[in-house]
Parts: C-alpha cells; structure tokens; sequence
C-alpha cells in the first residue's frame, strides 16, 4: 500500500501503527497523524480509549488491515484494545476499504470491529479464496485482487 501513497499528493494519513507512521514520515508529500496512547508491542500500535478524541469526526477512506475475515463476521481483531480504535475509526469512515491477504481469509479472531455489510472494497493478494470472492462480489462488495510482490512488504 505504500508505494501507492507516494504517488499521491496533499492527503492526510491517520494511523495507530507506529511503523506505519514512520514510513509515512518519509514521505514528504503526505501529512500523518499518529494517534497517541499505549504501545501495543505484539503489533507496534497504539491503543486505549484516550485516542478517541483525536481521531476526526469525518474521515473520508478507511484502509483497514486485519487479523481475520469471514463472510458472517467481517473484519476482526485479536485485541479488545485494537478492536476498540478501528471501531471508532470504521465509524467515523465514509467509505471502508479491508486490506486482507489470503491468509486471512475465513479466519475468525476475538472479536468484529467491522460487520462485512459495512465493507465498500476488499484488496488482496490473488490467493484469496474464489467462492469467498465471489460471495463478496454477490453482495455489492468489490474485490482487488492484486499480485503479490515478495521484495516489497508495505
């Protein structure tokens, strides 16, 4: 995803990841809010109800990473904590973009922090299971199925 970025001129990046952040600092074109509170050290993210102030009312496209996905639960997470901050963000986002690889595809973490109707777009890897594709495509979700590039994780 972040190749794609460095394309893209004057938008704002809201993250809760620290890595992410960092890369996107290096990009010069791009402005990044970093949302504060306690660093989750198994994904390097920050979490805790006190980032929910500085998360804006209106947030235009939410690309959301996951832990899990399936057709009856949508998007979940491992941590309460994590769910917590993509819940506030999914529900201040006009449009929801899933950004999940194939091997998460049919796996079903802790808890849903987006219910599968409130998807807009899936991206993913061109592994993504076909039936599961073409369920999402059956009910108005559009799937991006893209190749995957083994030199360039971000």
């Amino acid at each position: 995803m972040l190749p794609f970025l460095a394309e893209k001129e004057e938008i704002t990046i809201i993250t809760n990841s620290l890595e992410t952040a960092y890369k996107l600092a290096l990009l010069p074109n791009l402005q990044v809010i970093s949302l504060g509170g306690r660093i989750r050290r198994e994904s390097l993210s920050f979490v805790d109800s006190q980032i929910d102030p500085l998360i804006p009312e209106s947030i235009g496209k939410a690309f959301m990473g996951a832990p899990g996905f399936s057709l009856d639960q949508g998007l979940t997470d491992v941590n309460p904590s994590e769910i917590a901050v993509k819940q506030s963000i999914a529900r201040r986002s006009r449009v929801i973009i899933a950004l999940v690889d194939s091997t998460k595809w049919d796996k079903v973490s802790f808890g849903t922090f987006v219910p599968t109707g409130q998807i807009h777009t899936i991206i993913s890897d061109q592994n993504a299971p076909e039936n599961m594709v073409t369920e999402m495509e059956k009910r108005g979700i559009k799937v991006i199925q893209v190749p995957t590039n083994s030199k360039d994780n971000g």
